[in-house]
């Protein structure tokens, strides 16, 4: 396995045409963003499906595919031979600089098998808010150069550089003229692309659920108001499926409250989808939402019911600490942060149970915020403000009497009140990164 310098080159002849490229940086104070060019022989973006980064994660035919927010799945043999080089970027999002890098990595890798390593220091740069890491190029087959090349700008200007256009604002729909005006100039060959994750949920949402735009837009003023506009998290939603729900459900409210969540998730979460379960006597992973099946979401998965059960078999009792030990399993080695939505109605019992799995969850990546619908008897979750024995204040609690009467900017902001806080408390005792 080759250790490389700053541009050293190396062939990859004899590797397989499927590896994975991942960076790793520790920057303190730094949000970063990595994305991958795959440019022609030009060096242009000339084709920006082969544009991959936060908001677009995957190239035809699934070539490459970002996996989390710094590592790529590639399939090189999938490439048209138009893509000439990949350039893997990583870019500073809002303050900082890339000298502010203590420590960085670029690894390819084949499965478990390290191919090529590729290291650098924050003492490599100046005040530079991008740096072209590496790229895997064709001659004579592909190779691998370690670049390590500091840019002035950010992400918008890396793209500039390569031919791209970022899109400021959704274009209105074009009126077709009977004739063109003389004046018309000549359309731009530029490539058109959106940064803004916001913007960018916001035409995904008018494509194929309109109905949660709105939504979006509402989330987008609560994310900057909470500072959370760059935070990329996990987001997990707990259904209670007991049988006291039962009107919830039958009036849209459990709906209401997945089109929310799940609108959060699509925004937060690296793969765009929100982690479901539901509980009741018994607990059950429910299909994941996302943009394919949020439209009638809770109509399906409580189609096969029975007269004791609204979702499955799960029966109609409360049964709080088995989902939520599951979850703590699921998430307890996460690189993400884990924000965890739980919906209850009340009769909460086992009070010593979920007081062991909160103190025990702690210690890891995940924050609970736990929301009353419409219920009454929430027992140990109105005391968590209270709980001793925690590495950190990991949850929170508030409930909702009527769902009606609450609107979106309420609710989002009173979701994520206490999310913040959480963060900042994690990485000071060192839960994340």
């Amino acid at each position: 396995m080759p250790t490389l310098t700053r541009g050293q080159k190396v062939s990859l002849a004899n590797s397989p045409s499927r590896l994975q490229a991942a960076s790793s940086l520790q920057a303190p104070g730094l949000t970063l963003d990595f994305s991958c060019f795959g440019v022609d022989g030009n060096g242009k973006l000339s084709d920006d499906r082969f544009f991959v980064f936060y908001n677009q994660k995957e190239a035809p035919q699934g070539a490459i595919r970002l996996v989390g927010d710094s590592g790529f799945d590639l399939d090189l043999d999938r490439l048209p031979t138009t893509i000439q080089k990949l350039v893997f970027v990583v870019t500073v999002d809002g303050g900082g600089e890339m000298s502010q890098i203590t420590r960085g990595s670029f690894a390819l890798r084949s499965g478990t098998q390290e191919i090529a390593r590729f290291d650098f220091q924050g003492s490599d740069f100046g005040r530079e808010k991008a740096v072209m890491i590496a790229e895997i190029y064709r001659r004579d087959g592909w190779r691998l150069a370690a670049v390590g090349q500091g840019f002035a700008g950010g992400l918008s200007a890396v793209l500039k550089h390569y031919g791209g256009q970022e899109v400021q604002q959704p274009a209105p729909t074009p009126v077709k003229p009977t004739t063109p005006p003389p004046s018309a100039a000549p359309p731009s060959s530029s490539p058109k692309i959106s940064l803004d994750k916001d913007k960018a949920l916001q035409l995904k949402l008018e494509k194929s659920a309109p109905q949660l735009v709105n939504l979006s837009k509402t989330l987008a003023v609560s994310l900057d108001k909470k500072g959370l506009k760059d935070i990329v998290a996990r987001v997990a939603l707990v259904l209670d499926a007991s049988g006291s729900m039962t009107y919830q459900y039958e009036k849209g409210n459990v709906q209401g409250v997945v089109d929310r969540i799940a609108t959060l998730a699509m925004r937060l979460d690296d793969d765009g989808e929100l982690d479901t379960w539901g509980f009741a006597s018994r607990h059950a992973r429910l299909p994941s939402v996302s943009l394919a099946n949020v439209n009638g979401y809770v109509k399906e998965i409580t189609k096969k019911h029975s007269f004791m059960s609204i979702i499955g078999n799960l029966g109609v009792n409360n049964n709080e600490p088995p989902v939520m030990r599951e979850i703590l399993q699921f998430y307890w080695n996460s690189p993400l942060p884990a924000f965890v939505v739980f919906i209850s109605d009340g009769g909460v019992g086992s009070s010593n149970a979920i007081k062991e799995v909160l103190i025990e969850a702690s210690r890891y990546p995940i924050f609970w915020q736990f929301v009353g619908l419409g219920g009454s008897n929430y027992g140990i979750l109105e005391d968590l403000d209270t709980m001793r024995g925690r590495t950190v204040d990991n949850a929170n609690f508030f409930p909702i009497d009527d769902w009606n009467r609450v609107s979106d900017a309420q609710l989002y902001d009173r979701l994520l009140n206490e999310f913040p806080q959480w963060l900042r408390a994690a990485k000071s005792a060192g839960i994340l990164r």
